[in-house]
């Protein structure tokens, strides 16, 4: 859908915490998209939201949880700027967001916690 839209999607699965900031660090996205499927992975989900803050701080980092995931939970625990609920009104609220940044759409990475 995204690249459908236009956009430039890397995507990156079963990539570890250092693979993932190593890419960030490259290619320095304006936006990062990160999946949550367990509870389990929040600690590491914090910890890759800080390590992407601190390489491009200006990016627009968003979370899609899995389905039973608790939301408020993530959104007060995690320094993200949306909560993706599915591909249709990410991609619109995304493109509200750079509207509003003023940013162009150049690079855009979504990128799979591990």
């Amino acid at each position: 859908m995204f690249r459908d839209a236009g956009w430039e999607i890397d995507l990156l699965i079963g990539e570890d915490h250092d693979g993932l900031i190593d890419c960030i660090e490259v290619t320095r996205p304006q936006i990062i998209g990160l999946s949550l499927s367990t509870g389990r992975r929040l600690d590491d989900l914090v910890r890759l939201v800080v390590a992407a803050r601190i390489a491009v701080p200006h990016a627009i980092i968003g979370v899609a949880p899995g389905a039973t995931l608790d939301e408020d939970q993530i959104c007060s625990l995690v320094d993200i700027d949306l909560l993706f609920r599915d591909a249709g009104s990410a991609l619109n609220e995304l493109e509200q967001l750079i509207q509003l940044r003023g940013k162009p759409r150049r690079r855009h990475t979504s990128a799979l916690a591990p």
